[in-house]
């Protein structure tokens, strides 16, 4: 199978999918207490949590008091942007009396800690004061129907034990030959190739996850403050800073020219509205920039919907993680990278070109996480492995490339091993497997850091994409245009000054000679 974007809970007996057309009828206009769920199709997370969310919706729903549905906010966006969820899955209660924003529109969130235990969750909503549901209301959020559940009433845990997010990607998007069985990466598939072949693949799936981030990410942090009255939320602050740094250093370290002309496009779009009078980037304006534009061969469709031009991966978590393997690598193979400065606190610092190291990078895949990307539990658990030092990240140099990379990628082997474990699955082997990295395995438990880091250089980086190289048609055609222009500009200014020089010489001749 493969992964395609969707609704999670359509045809679900007991939870109402909504959309932004039918949120008021279904939440707002009915005289129940509302459970809904704010989620996104691609979030591993929220795969996961339908199954328990429909089973804690079934047996509370011959319980007139109560209702349920549930939004998908990587197909409504501005919606979600406009209740002001910032990451998924959301909880929220809408009705109750003793909940906080219950009786608006943003809703009032709903304690974690109660709804990630299904007996737990079904005994808080059972302690809720509510009063008896009206005349005329309906009996149930969908039809359907259980017994009523008393407090003391118990539901067998079955955790998180949902099968895992389809790993193999469209056969139309393989490559002839490659080996056929899917791995899981953080929540995502990805297939093996040979190494000499997976660069250009991993840059597709690298540029098309950043596509698509720019729909689902970049607001998952605006807010209300300093907007007038009525007025959506919009992207300020740190957020904003945060975003003008992501662009700035991606339009930098991509290999595609085109891919990097059209991030500049929308770096420009950020830097202007942080320097405009109300410092804020409104949604309206960042959805006209990004609409119609695509990305190295990647039409703009791609950024809404990615399935079809997955070529390695199958799922925006990983197109992630080759994201992030990318440009760090980007960075640590060319020492003399240089940022321009966009006036924001840190190393992009205004009015010169700066040059950035990989502890640089591995700050901006930190913010990017921070800011733009919406599952929660992946969130805290990489803020805590970075900002604990987890894994020997504070005892990196700053200029340490290969160390930064070794690091990623055992962060990237703790998650895939942490995400089996949570969800009842046998851990897959660490990749890369012995088989794919003849050396990288002297002993099954130990690595040789040397060995990894040469793989991963093969494996998402070319060695044409040199700075200011060209690989465009979405990374498979791989050129140096710009260090070739560089040259012959070179080569015309050396045979200009050697012109002037002959003529100079010849002018202090006749000048002699008369």
């Amino acid at each position: 199978r493969t992964w395609r974007p969707g609704p999670l809970y359509a045809g679900s007996k007991d939870v109402a999918e909504a959309t932004p057309d039918t949120f008021d009828k279904l939440v707002m206009e009915d005289r129940r207490a509302m459970v809904v769920v704010f989620y996104a199709d691609w979030c591993g997370h929220c795969i996961h949590f339908a199954p328990v969310f429909k089973r804690m919706a079934a047996v509370m729903s011959s319980d007139t008091r109560f209702g349920f549905a549930a939004l998908n906010c990587a197909q409504f966006g501005q919606f979600c942007t406009g209740v002001e969820i910032n990451s998924y899955p959301t909880v929220r209660g809408y009705h109750f009396p003793d909940i906080s924003g219950a009786d608006t529109r943003h809703g009032g969130d709903l304690p974690r800690e109660e709804y990630r235990s299904e007996t737990g969750f079904t005994a808080w909503l059972l302690r809720q004061r509510l009063p008896d549901v009206l005349p005329g209301a309906p009996t149930a959020s969908a039809g359907g129907g259980s017994a009523v559940p008393s407090a003391s009433s118990t539901l067998v845990p079955s955790g998180l034990a949902a099968p895992l997010a389809p790993t193999v990607a469209p056969a139309a998007a393989l490559v002839a030959g490659a080996a056929a069985a899917p791995k899981v990466v953080g929540g995502g598939g990805r297939r093996s190739v040979p190494v000499d072949a997976a660069a250009p693949l991993h840059h597709v799936d690298a540029e098309l996850a950043l596509m698509y981030s720019f729909r689902q990410g970049v607001f998952l942090r605006a807010t209300s403050n300093g907007t007038s009255p009525g007025e959506p939320p919009a992207l300020s602050g740190m957020a904003l800073d945060e975003l003008c740094s992501w662009l700035s250093f991606v339009t930098e370290v991509l290999p595609s020219q085109d891919a990097r002309r059209n991030v500049a496009a929308l770096r420009d779009v950020a830097w202007d509205a942080r320097s405009s009078a109300s410092g804020a980037l409104k949604q309206s304006v960042w959805e006209s920039a990004i609409a119609g534009r695509g990305l190295a061969g990647l039409p703009p469709q791609a950024g809404v919907d990615p399935t079809p031009y997955w070529r390695l991966c199958s799922t925006y978590t990983c197109g992630l993680w080759s994201l992030f393997h990318l440009l760090l690598l980007g960075v640590a193979v060319r020492p003399q990278l240089r940022v321009p400065g966009d006036g924001a606190e840190g190393f992009l610092s205004a009015g010169s070109r700066t040059p950035v190291h990989p502890g640089d990078a591995l700050r901006r895949i930190r913010g990017f996480v921070e800011f733009f990307f919406g599952c929660d539990e992946c969130v805290a658990n990489f803020l805590e492995t970075f900002d604990g030092c987890h894994l020997g990240r504070c005892d990196l140099d700053p200029k340490d490339g290969r160390g930064a990379a070794i690091w990623l990628w055992k962060v990237h082997n703790s998650v895939t091993k942490r995400v089996a474990s949570e969800h009842g699955a046998v851990a897959p082997e660490p990749w890369p497997s012995g088989q794919d990295c003849i050396g990288c395995w002297p002993t099954p438990d130990t690595a040789d850091s040397e060995a990894v880091y040469r793989h991963l250089v093969a494996t998402y980086w070319r060695p044409e994409w040199t700075p200011g190289g060209a690989a465009d048609g979405g990374g498979d055609s791989g050129g140096g245009l710009d260090f070739v222009a560089g040259a012959l500009l070179a080569a015309m200014v050396v045979l200009g000054l050697l012109a002037w020089g002959v003529a100079q010489a010849r002018c202090r001749r006749t000048s002699k000679t008369a």
